[in-house]
């Protein structure tokens, strides 16, 4: 890139150790003058702070982290650029601001995609299966914007404190409400939450109802106890561990219904494969019949063909009602899912998580 005729100072570069005062004197010179700066070049700049944004963010597990390694990333930057020594370097630091709202606002909303999910588990769980639900209430926006505010206090606690950031945020607090949460619980509840995804229960277990509700009690009780390790603050704690609950009972339930569908249809091809055999052998009898023909009503053999063909015609009529049975409680599962909770899949189920669940003693509310 080109300002002016002169190559991009050298200091932009993220990976540039040496910033001298004259490098950065030549950027915010070129900031100053008319023109200097087209689209391409400010799409430069912008693309080096990014670089540098980022990776102080590499080797980071916890990405609610963010709100402070961009806040010291931003104050370094800020510092090397004023230190240039020139006297306007305001175009330098205007696209500074700029890069700092984009890569916090993309932050955020992924921190926010992420919590949402959590707190609003059970309800999406529930409504990709048709079942009711209630809404999570969590606020996505409301946090959103309480995240964009953090930021701006970061980067004004950075300015007053250099390295002091991460600390400034913990002793910020927190409000009245879940989305207003603090810096710490913040970053205690995101640390959880990764831990959370590798403890997912089975959702079929094998088809056997009673696994599924054992598993379902075996996972509530491994996130309750990460989630108690997290050091959470009670009034996030109660709101993560009732998520927690409000998706066990959800995983029950769409559990159930999995296993009480799956149970319908295999009886409808079981019961078509016995009607099957016995259409081969009504048909085999009748062949027989057809070698009889001439001979007397009363032989026999002739007899003995047409009580068995009875027989099995007698067992074909109980198949058809069977399958009949099957076809229509599988509709009617299909049609209202919540009436999951009426199968014996569910009972047993529910049966089984209700003997193992942590708290089970506590109100269910």
């Amino acid at each position: 890139m080109k300002i002016h005729g002169a190559n991009l100072p050298p200091a932009l570069s993220p990976l540039t150790v040496n910033h001298s005062a004259f490098q950065f004197r030549r950027l915010a010179d070129a900031a100053a003058t008319p023109l200097a700066v087209s689209i391409s070049d400010a799409g430069s700049i912008k693309s080096d702070y990014l670089v540098r944004f980022r990776k102080a963010m590499e080797g980071e597990d916890n990405s609610a982290s963010y709100l402070s390694s961009y806040a010291e990333t931003y104050g370094q930057i800020r510092q090397e650029l004023l230190s240039g020594g020139t006297a306007d370097p305001s175009q330098a630091l205007k696209l500074l601001d700029e890069v700092y709202g984009e890569v916090t606002g993309e932050a955020a909303d992924r921190l926010t995609a992420r919590f949402d999910a959590f707190f609003g588990g059970a309800s999406g769980r529930l409504e990709a299966y048709g079942m009711s639900a209630n809404p999570s209430g969590f606020d996505r926006e409301a946090f959103r914007k309480h995240l964009a505010d953090l930021a701006e206090e970061a980067k004004r606690i950075v300015l007053e404190h250099p390295g002091e950031t991460a600390a400034g945020l913990e002793n910020a607090g927190s409000g009245e409400t879940l989305e207003s949460m603090g810096y710490r619980d913040i970053k205690a509840l995101s640390g959880a939450l990764s831990a959370l995804g590798s403890i997912e229960p089975p959702v079929s277990a094998g088809g056997n109802p009673s696994k599924l509700g054992a598993a379902v009690a075996a996972w509530e009780t491994a996130a309750r106890r990460v989630l108690t390790a997290a050091g959470l603050s009670d009034q996030v704690k109660d709101a993560a561990f009732k998520a927690v609950q409000d998706q066990s009972r959800a995983k029950l339930k769409t559990g159930a219904y999995t296993q009480a569908a799956d149970s319908y249809r295999n009886k409808i091809d079981e019961t078509l494969k016995k009607l099957a055999h016995l259409a081969f052998l009504i048909a085999t009898i009748n062949g027989k019949l057809e070698t009889l023909k001439g001979l007397d009503p009363s032989d026999p053999r002739i007899q003995n063909l047409l009580r068995r063909e009875q027989e099995l015609e007698k067992g074909r009529a109980d198949y058809a009602s069977e399958l009949k049975s099957h076809k229509e409680n599988l509709r009617k599962l299909e049609k209202d899912p919540d009436s999951v909770e009426g199968s014996e899949a569910y009972r047993l189920a529910k049966s089984a998580y209700d003997e193992a669940a942590p708290g089970k003693s506590e109100p269910a509310d």
